[in-house]
């Protein structure tokens, strides 16, 4: 088990900048310190790296307390909750390079608020930048809401997103997406 005590001025539980390949399986994360987020230094989980990060939990839905930030390199979450995380983009996941894949996963209730900055109120769970790549599979999204744009997930220019079997329910944004947003 990793554990925030709210001590830490960076990422604090984990931080992916890493030779090899690692993997948390069947692991809890909890944070509790929820605003431990800045443009430079976010979330509980940072991958920035060229290999393979693996996040997942049992079959029955690992439970990760805190954010996750993409850099670069792949991110594979399956089986993992993310649930009532707030930031200015991605609410509880937010993919500014590299690729993603979500395997049976849970956003529930996250949210993103604009707050004046460019890329803010967009992607109430996921905000895909960067020319990122975001594979999503039997995944829900539930209760998510963005300020602006991509209730559940935003995806900005020149990134790609696949969506297969993923149930959107009841999310919401302040002016278009209420499930998704994608810009050409």
């Amino acid at each position: 088990m990793l554990r925030d005590d709210g001590t830490c001025n960076y990422t604090c539980a984990v931080f992916a900048d890493f030779g090899n390949e690692a993997d948390l399986t069947q692991c809890m994360i909890y944070d509790h310190n929820p605003w431990v987020w800045n443009i430079a230094s976010s979330g509980l989980v940072v991958v920035d790296s060229s290999r393979v990060f693996l996040m997942q939990g049992p079959s029955n839905i690992g439970e990760y307390e805190g954010r996750v930030n993409v850099y670069s390199g792949k991110l594979v979450a399956r089986h993992v909750l993310l649930q009532h995380r707030t930031a200015p983009a991605g609410g509880a996941l937010t993919i500014r390079g590299g690729d993603v894949a979500v395997e049976s996963c849970k956003f529930i209730g996250n949210t993103a608020i604009y707050d004046g900055s460019a890329d803010s109120g967009r992607g109430g769970a996921i905000f895909v930048s960067a020319n990122a790549q975001a594979a999503i599979q039997q995944t829900a999204f539930v209760g998510n809401r963005a300020t602006l744009a991509g209730g559940a997930i935003f995806v900005d220019t020149g990134c790609g997103g696949n969506f297969v079997d993923a149930d959107f329910r009841d999310n919401a944004a302040g002016h278009n997406g209420g499930a998704l947003a994608a810009v050409n």
